[in-house]
């Protein structure tokens, strides 16, 4: 179930389309179970009584949901082989040339602000295509994929 934020103005609107997010939702919050929402992240809002909040995501019918901030990660514009969106903190199996694969998580490079994937022992630029790429997980809820 979502709530309703306070009006926001076409600018703030269009800004926040830009960039799409997902992040794990407070357990038995709004009758969630810390369900993965996508949307837009915004780090503090002002609500329509008046309260402030912080680390929600916005749906598209323009409400909220208050999420786990070391959960938050951004989508990285690709699909994965199976048609499956890719996010920030999605661990994936990455298939070379046979027989070889590699296991590594998709992080955000702030220093060259792009994609890569970090594996155990290299980190690799994220490809322009993802045909090799598998979702196996996330760090969230499947962290002993990295062990």
């Amino acid at each position: 179930m979502t709530k309703q934020l306070i009006d926001m103005n076409d600018e703030t609107k269009a800004r926040l389309d830009s960039i799409l997010f997902r992040g794990k939702s407070y357990k038995s919050r709004y009758g969630g179970e810390g369900e993965w929402v996508e949307g837009h992240y915004v780090p503090k809002i002002k609500l329509k009584d008046g309260s402030v909040t912080g680390h929600v995501i916005l749906t598209d019918d323009w409400g909220y949901h208050e999420v786990i901030p070391e959960t938050v990660g951004r989508f990285t514009g690709l699909l994965d082989a199976d048609g499956k969106r890719i996010w920030e903190g999605d661990v994936i199996s990455i298939s070379h040339k046979p027989p070889r694969k590699s296991v590594g998580v998709v992080s955000w490079k702030k220093e060259d602000p792009m994609f890569c994937i970090n594996c155990a022992t290299y980190t690799m630029h994220f490809p322009l295509s993802a045909k090799d790429i598998s979702i196996i997980g996330n760090i969230h809820d499947n962290p002993d994929l990295l062990k």
